[in-house]
């Protein structure tokens, strides 16, 4: 594909601008339903180990963040809380699920 050596006109530059706000606006009403659909299926995902029983709810002692740990085999359990990055110990306050 050449480029034309010729400058655009400004109708040609709006057309181009309103094009690719047009796109952005695609992009972002697609990517508002994928997360949409993420948090969804994250909520389903929760309540299901929830209901097996196959979830720890630690409160950080730090900044009383509620943390959610997947209690099944192969995963580790974090050291670090996510919200504030201190390490959390393992005098943690449980909410429900399994103590280790």
């Amino acid at each position: 594909m050449t480029r034309s050596k010729q400058k655009m006109t400004m109708r040609q530059v709006e057309d181009a601008l309103n094009t690719i706000a047009e796109r952005q606006n695609q992009i972002a009403h697609l990517l508002q339903n994928l997360l949409q659909e993420a948090e969804k299926q994250n909520t389903i995902m929760l309540n299901l180990l929830i209901d097996l029983d196959k979830i720890e709810v630690i409160i950080c002692p730090s900044c009383e963040g509620v943390i959610n740990f997947p209690t099944m085999k192969g995963l580790e359990r974090d050291t670090h809380c996510p919200y504030c990055q201190k390490a959390l110990d393992s005098n943690q306050q449980t909410l429900f699920g399994e103590e280790e």
